[in-house]
């Protein structure tokens, strides 16, 4: 029953004007459906489509999100490393990027908004309502005001257990 197999923080955070890296390992038990693996109030959003490609996604001050979604189809029961990194700049000129396995998996966006200011939960595993993932996620990590670059992300890559260490969700 992957519903009870998730997290959700109990104080809100706000990620306006800020730059954010959030990066999990996941592993797909079934596709053909959306599953989020990290979720902040629809503010800035990590996950897989349900065409099963990884996805980050943010939400501008007036509601209106801005979606990158990678190009690679992900296998059910491969262990993935999928990292989103949003880069505000704050001259309308922020970016998003989206790496699998440490490798660029779509253009990066340029020219994308500020995320959306408000106090918001931390998900890990569902979006607070729908989207529960259905698999295993592991070694979620997030930087706060830290845009990492690719070669950062390589070094979690490469320094990574093979396969990742199951952690009980009871010591969350």
């Amino acid at each position: 029953d992957n519903s009870s197999e998730m997290y959700e923080s109990s104080a809100g955070y706000n990620w306006a004007n800020e730059s954010l890296t959030v990066s999990a390992w996941g592993k797909l038990e079934s596709g053909g459906t959306i599953k989020d693996i990290v979720h902040f109030g629809y503010r800035f959003q990590l996950g897989i489509t349900a065409n099963d490609k990884a996805y980050v996604s943010i939400e501008n001050p007036i509601g209106v999100f801005t979606v990158l979604t990678g190009t690679t189809t992900l296998q059910v029961g491969d262990f993935y490393m999928i990292t989103g990194v949003y880069t505000y700049i704050g001259d309308g000129t922020s970016k998003l990027d989206l790496y699998l396995n440490a490798a660029q998996d779509a253009a990066q966006l340029t020219n994308v908004p500020a995320i959306q200011a408000g106090n918001n939960l931390f998900y890990i595993g569902y979006n607070g309502n729908i989207a529960h993932f259905d698999g295993i996620i592991d070694e979620v990590a997030v930087w706060r005001n830290n845009p990492l670059t690719q070669d950062e992300i390589e070094i979690l890559y490469a320094a990574r257990d093979v396969p990742p260490p199951i952690i009980s969700k009871d010591i969350l």
